[in-house]
């Protein structure tokens, strides 16, 4: 008979931590859904909404420049390029993106140079 008992006993303990272990899923599960819905609302509101700064993210605008006798396009990309960035890169981007042949600029012309703005 004692046997029994603590086999129903064993039996009851197993259903209750069952029971609870489903519940904590559930309560996990509802807070897991909760904080991805938070976590929307804060992309379609902006960050502003829930008290953050939103970081302005950083924009390359083409530059016109209007090249004067004596300019090149190293000298111009030196001028404009950021800080430890790669001049002889600069140079083949800005060459690219005006279709220039070569090195040959001439004053007078505007071109156009990428510049990145915060």
């Amino acid at each position: 008979m004692d046997a029994k008992k603590r086999v129903r006993s064993r039996r009851r303990r197993l259903a209750q931590a069952r029971g609870s272990m489903a519940t904590r899923r559930f309560w996990t599960a509802i807070t897991v859904i909760a904080v991805c819905a938070s976590m929307g609302l804060a992309g379609l509101m902006g960050v502003g909404a829930f008290g953050g700064k939103a970081i302005a993210a950083n924009v390359v605008v083409n530059q016109p420049v209007t090249i004067h006798a004596g300019d090149t396009l190293w000298s111009i990309a030196a001028a404009y390029a950021e800080d430890g960035s790669d001049i002889r890169a600069y140079v083949r981007e800005i060459a690219e993106l005006n279709e220039i042949d070569g090195n040959t600029i001439y004053a007078g012309h505007t071109i156009l140079v990428p510049v990145t703005k915060a």
